[in-house]
């Protein structure tokens, strides 16, 4: 096996039969060609984090306390609040978590795999999942500053979608999981019900609609969510700093979700200033005609549980995206009557009403143009 040689793989822009049609291959793949058999047959959503390394904790330490690294719940000031999310479940649609580390026990209410079962392989073994699991209810049993969840007493539902080294899947699991989530709320009781959902995935286009085949599926299926009063909250994409792609990957643009991407939250970043990070994908088309939301929150190099049990860095609309969930948590808890969740309009009416207008900076397409940032505090009041 060792001497076998390599398929070849197939250039950037070449086109591959897929049945009777043909299927273009998109020109950022030749960046991750193991996964062009994967892309090929199902479409593939994709968050592009390889399996991230242990990060020492005197490093994290030190790094905060010389301003070099912001974390989300100081730089929006979750910590000091009263609301801490009780009452929400996340569903977060990823390479499952990691619920052993020391700051996820008790916070992980089940783990099901994408076939739908609570048997089988349900276990993270890439690390994508724990780490936005940490970012939105972890526990901070080291105790350094900033390696707080978002909302600590919101609970997580892990359904694994992917099993891959990079972290890939396919849209019909995706929306295999989302069915997944309405069965599974027919069928328990009111305070383990699913609240939010977070899919953390993204095509490599920010026009893959008409290539995804299951996008009426997962449309309907967000709309029903949607309906069911569960926001669902997509990250944005990553795609600007190699392709240079404007816009919002898919599925951030599909009606109803809160699409969101990452701002910096690195030394130069305040509560009331911040830029767009370097890779970030952000709105340049005329918004009016999309009934989602899109905002920032904090996603650069964020520190959060690993699978070893430590901490580790990532950075990306991923952690971003993680962050709103945290805050969206908190939004429930503050404006629920009863059991009574409030609608996702008015979520996202109060985001797109109580966020910063911040205008960015970078030497790039959105160069001086306004933003919205994501502010905690006042969303809640």
């Amino acid at each position: 096996m060792a001497n076998q040689k390599k398929k070849p793989v197939k250039s950037a822009g070449e086109k591959v039969n897929q049945g009777t049609e043909e299927l273009k291959l998109p020109d950022e793949i030749k960046f991750y060609p193991d996964i062009i058999d994967f892309y090929k047959n199902g479409q593939t959503a994709f968050a592009p984090h390889p399996i991230p390394l242990e990060k020492d904790l005197e490093k994290i330490k030190e790094a905060i306390e010389k301003g070099e690294y912001i974390a989300p719940v100081s730089l929006l000031e979750t910590k000091k609040m009263k609301w801490d999310g009780s009452g929400s479940v996340i569903a977060i649609l990823d390479t499952g978590v990691f619920d052993m580390h020391d700051d996820l026990k008790g916070q992980v209410l089940s783990k099901i795999n994408y076939m739908g079962h609570e048997i089988g392989d349900v276990d993270d073994m890439q690390g994508h999942g724990t780490h936005l699991a940490g970012i939105m209810v972890g526990k901070n049993k080291s105790g350094i500053r900033g390696l707080n969840g978002i909302a600590q007493g919101a609970k997580i539902l892990s359904i694994k979608v992917t099993q891959k080294k990079y972290s890939n899947t396919a849209w019909y699991k995706i929306a295999d999981g989302l069915e997944r989530i309405i069965e599974y709320n027919l069928n328990v009781k009111t305070k383990q019900k699913i609240t939010i959902v977070l899919i953390a995935f993204n095509a490599f286009d920010n026009v893959d609609t008409d290539m995804c085949t299951c996008h009426h599926r997962l449309s309907m299926l967000i709309e029903k969510l949607y309906e069911d009063k569960i926001p669902v909250i997509v990250s944005g994409g990553n795609s600007y700093l190699k392709f240079k792609k404007e816009g919002l990957a898919y599925p951030a643009h599909i009606d109803h979700v809160i699409a969101v991407g990452a701002s910096d939250n690195t030394k130069t970043s305040t509560i009331t200033s911040s830029n767009l990070t370097y890779f970030t994908q952000g709105i340049t088309h005329n918004n009016s005609t999309f009934k989602n939301i899109f905002l920032c929150a904090p996603g650069a190099k964020t520190n959060s549980c690993s699978i070893s049990g430590g901490y580790t860095e990532l950075q990306g609309s991923s952690q971003a995206a993680a962050v709103m969930a945290g805050v969206v948590a908190l939004m429930q808890q503050r404006f629920r009557i009863g059991a009574v969740l409030p609608t996702v309009q008015l979520i996202q009416d109060k985001l797109m009403q109580k966020a910063d207008v911040k205008r960015n900076n970078l030497a790039r397409h959105l160069t001086g143009k306004n933003f919205r940032h994501v502010n905690a505090k006042n969303v809640v009041r």
